[in-house]
């Protein structure tokens, strides 16, 4: 190779050398882009809120008890509500079915669609709710503000042996009432794991609280709840426990859920992101080291050439110099 070709061969070899590096510092600087979406991809990861399962006994709700004092009905008193402001107290009182044998009573089943009179069975032959108006009608002068939010069906009573007896409405509601045909009013039971089960609303005196705002006791009016076989003037010490509040927990585990589908869902995304950020990091890395590879043979021959041109250079001044 003579000395112009020579050098018009490393130049050119320069030239495909200097090619070479520009093309890697552009993969370089691809690569570093990469790695701060990578980074960033990381920190939102690092950011999202991971869903925390709700505990059980977290949720509940306290239950105020008291007792009577008489222990011939073998009842139960569970406070369901209190007003500080009426001065009323609202209980689910519950007592044993064989106390409750006196004449007209009805006891609802545990469907709540048929009740007992004696031998006599009152049966709801109406599924759609009646009118209030009818009921006011049928009812006359009985006074039961509870109504305005009650549902009311009408009922047939018949005998033991189905005969048609009487006619009536069934009045749900914070009190449960039968109102038949002659306009008199009797309270309904429900039946409850073998016990009858009705709410009362009574008003009272007073009402105490302890230390921490909790319900301690009350004490009952004149009056009394005869009804509820509560007696007049009396103070109730009132105990409290905690119920399971299924609800609420239902609730918060749906709200987990919910929440945990979103978390899942955005941090699939981030890795699927992430996935593809590195399968073209990836693919830049072999870029890279393909054109280190051609970069290391350019070099090599670039040497080649180099020995040419200095061997050139030196036959040339061996010949002036003879």
């Amino acid at each position: 190779m003579g000395m112009a070709a020579s050098q018009a061969r490393f130049l050119a070899l320069t030239a495909r050398k200097s090619n070479t590096e520009y093309h890697g510092q552009q993969i370089n600087q691809q690569r570093t882009a990469l790695s701060n979406q990578s980074a960033n991809l990381y920190n939102q990861m690092m950011n999202l809120q991971v869903p925390t399962p709700p505990s059980p006994d977290s949720y509940y709700n306290i239950s105020y008890v008291f007792q009577s004092g008489n222990s011939d009905d073998n009842a139960n008193y569970a406070i369901t509500s209190f007003s500080n402001l009426n001065k009323t107290v609202s209980v689910e009182y519950t007592t044993d079915a064989n106390m409750m044998k006196q004449s007209n009573t009805y006891l609802s089943s545990e469907d709540g669609r048929t009740f007992m009179f004696g031998d006599q069975v009152a049966q709801l032959v109406a599924v759609s709710k009646s009118s209030k108006p009818e009921v006011y009608e049928a009812a006359g002068n009985i006074d039961n503000s509870d109504w305005n939010n009650a549902d009311i069906f009408s009922i047939q009573v018949r005998d033991k042996d189905g005969r048609y007896v009487d006619s009536g409405y069934y009045v749900t509601g914070n009190y449960k009432d039968i109102v038949m045909s002659n306009k008199t009013s009797v309270a309904a039971w429900e039946i409850k794991e073998g016990r009858l089960s009705r709410n009362i609303e009574f008003k009272v005196n007073n009402f105490e609280f302890n230390e921490s705002g909790r319900l301690a006791s009350f004490t009952t009016t004149a009056e009394g709840c005869p009804s509820a076989k509560i007696p007049a003037n009396q103070k109730f010490e009132v105990g409290f426990s905690k119920v399971k509040d299924d609800d609420a927990y239902e609730d918060a585990m749906n709200d987990y859920n919910y929440k945990k589908n979103q978390y899942d869902q955005k941090y699939n995304e981030l890795n699927a992101e992430t996935e593809k950020i590195q399968a073209k990091d990836k693919n830049l890395e072999l870029k890279l080291k393909q054109l280190d590879t051609e970069q290391s043979a350019i070099q090599t021959e670039m040497e080649a050439v180099k020995n040419v041109i200095k061997k050139n250079v030196e036959d040339t001044f061996k010949t002036f110099n003879a």
